[in-house]
């Protein structure tokens, strides 16, 4: 099982930026579009790829970005 962890979407257009079907997340899913919401998600080849690409931005527990 992959480590869950908390990200939100970097642009506040509302376009998605990830959606994915994985056992690993909550649910079994996440959609991901742009708002200020902080969604908790499992750290999968696919987060990792938007989190690289600079669409998704780890948040800490205080609900802060992580610094990169």
């Amino acid at each position: 099982m992959a480590k869950t962890i908390k990200v939100q979407a970097v642009k506040q257009d509302k376009k998605v930026v990830l959606y994915e079907r994985h056992p690993d997340h909550p649910n079994g899913e996440v959609f991901i579009h742009g708002n200020d919401t902080v969604h908790k998600v499992a750290e999968t080849t696919l987060v990792k790829q938007r989190i690289h690409e600079g669409l998704l931005v780890e948040v800490t527990a205080s609900g802060k970005p992580k610094d990169s």
